[in-house]
């Protein structure tokens, strides 16, 4: 359930990122005297701002292109979405022994001996575990 949820949420992310109607009212109101003249340094800064996040996002891209790139995007987020799911659920475990987690540093090395082999350390492929490793390890 909390996959599905997780899927769903992030579909709609993308569509709501890809209001055209919402665009051209921000993009409207960019080309206005009122825009122009009567707004500080940070609220032209903001509508501009959001003006370059819906270009970036493709709502400047004929509808064709738009539709495609919003399909890509809703497919990247399913992707994305079932990647988390999968790495969740991944129970590999890997032994090294401290001198092999050299520049892990010895809190990190601590936390992880002994577990399930003597004198060896338990790495996952969980986020707490390859981050440290591909940062620090030498």
């Amino acid at each position: 359930e909390a996959s599905k949820a997780g899927k769903a949420f992030s579909a709609s992310r993308v569509s709501g990122r890809m209001r055209k109607d919402v665009y051209q009212r921000v993009k409207t109101f960019s080309q206005t005297e009122e825009c122009k003249n009567n707004l500080d340094e940070y609220q032209l800064h903001f509508v501009k701002s959001a003006l370059n996040d819906f270009e970036r996002a493709g709502l400047a891209l004929a509808d064709e292109d738009g539709e495609k790139l919003k399909m890509l995007l809703e497919k990247d987020a399913a992707v994305c979405a079932e990647f988390g799911t999968n790495l969740g659920s991944d129970d590999t475990k890997l032994f090294f022994t401290p001198e092999e987690l050299a520049g892990c540093g010895d809190d990190f090395v601590k936390e992880r001996l002994g577990k399930d082999e003597e004198g060896k350390c338990t790495i996952t492929l969980k986020y707490p575990d390859i981050i440290p490793i591909g940062t620090n390890c030498e």
